[in-house]
């Protein structure tokens, strides 16, 4: 503690009252006055003691015992719903808050003031000590509310494109931390039940009108409705040869697909999807070309090496194949020469 005060004469077997406590300790409470500094036992202040010491000419010493002051921090909805209890708190010591109860439908909570119309001084739970010096002392702290802002969701396809072949998937996301989707692909706007919850990405085959919300704490965000469509494609379109007349058969047809990943505008042409085949399975893709000239395409396959084979056949002679798994796209050029030819793509699948 601080402050001051003189030495007092006492004699033996002669009671003396003792001195009104002079000092003060910034946040705690005088006790009484101890024989040591830590004592338990104490005096009181302007208690009547008599023969502290037996010696003549002695010295006692008798020390200030402080207890840290306790005070009560009550918490104020400031607007809100709901109840929480106060809290005991200790000077000296460091405590965390009591989490937040209160509610406000569309605010989000942001922290406690000590004003009613303050700013935010303490997040919910957050690590307080000493809000006050005063023993016994109530600390009002007001709940801080503002408005929940949620953002739109974002639909977006894998390929980030509106359109798509064969299948494409979807996604759903909203930025603002915390808000749950709601969606529907009929269009029809989706009601904030389970059923209609986004849990995550899907795939479509058809074309779809999907119709999406995002909600935060009851607050809603703007509806985003966007349509992706199937789109109708030819083999010719697929593989950039419009005019020419593709034909496609065997165990599985090809069909054009959507494939980003060869550089150019992402439309293929994809042999059919086969099963483990009994014996030999076949997918094949042809067309007649007038030569001469060098054609040139690209390709990839990704199959069992040396059993699965995608071959590249001229008038029924096999002049290139490719196999294995690595599924990079390469570079084929061959010379067609005078009149009429029939080339085709054939991915065979063994057994």
């Amino acid at each position: 503690g601080v402050g001051s005060t003189k030495v007092h004469s006492a004699t033996y077997d002669n009671a003396f009252k003792l001195i009104e406590n002079p000092f003060s300790r910034k946040g705690y409470s005088f006790v009484g006055w101890g024989m040591e500094p830590t004592s338990l036992e104490t005096l009181g202040e302007m208690e009547e003691v008599s023969n502290l010491s037996a010696a003549q000419g002695g010295v006692v010493s008798l020390y200030a015992i402080w207890r840290p002051n306790q005070y009560r921090v009550r918490f104020n909805a400031n607007g809100g719903s709901g109840t929480m209890n106060d809290q005991d708190l200790v000077y000296g010591s460091s405590a965390l808050l009591n989490v937040n109860q209160f509610s406000v439908t569309g605010m989000a909570f942001a922290g406690w003031s000590l004003e009613k119309d303050g700013v935010v001084a303490f997040g919910d739970g957050e690590v307080v000590l000493n809000l006050t010096d005063i023993d016994d002392a109530v600390v009002d702290l007001y709940a801080v509310w503002q408005k929940i802002e949620v953002a739109a969701p974002q639909i977006i396809t894998s390929t980030g494109l509106l359109s798509f072949v064969d299948q494409t998937e979807v996604t759903i996301s909203c930025v603002t931390e915390g808000a749950l989707i709601y969606y529907s692909t009929t269009g029809t706007t989706p009601r904030t039940t389970d059923s209609f919850l986004y849990t995550g990405p899907f795939v479509i085959t058809d074309t779809t009108t999907i119709k999406a919300v995002a909600v935060k704490n009851g607050v809603k965000s703007a509806y985003v409705t966007v349509t992706i469509a199937k789109k109708s494609m030819s083999l010719a379109e697929a593989v950039g040869c419009e005019g020419l007349m593709f034909t496609t058969g065997g165990d599985a047809p090809w069909s054009p697909v959507l494939d980003l990943s060869d550089g150019g505008d992402g439309y293929s042409a994809r042999s059919g999807h086969m099963a483990c085949p009994a014996s030999v399975a076949v997918s094949w893709m042809e067309v007649m070309l007038e030569g001469p000239g060098e054609l040139s395409f690209r390709w990839k396959v990704s199959s069992s090496r040396y059993y699965d084979l995608l071959e590249f056949l001229v008038d029924g002679t096999v002049v290139g194949q490719i196999c294995g798994t690595d599924g990079d796209w390469a570079q084929f050029n061959y010379e067609i020469g005078a009149g009429e030819h029939v080339v085709e793509w054939r991915y065979c699948k063994d057994e």
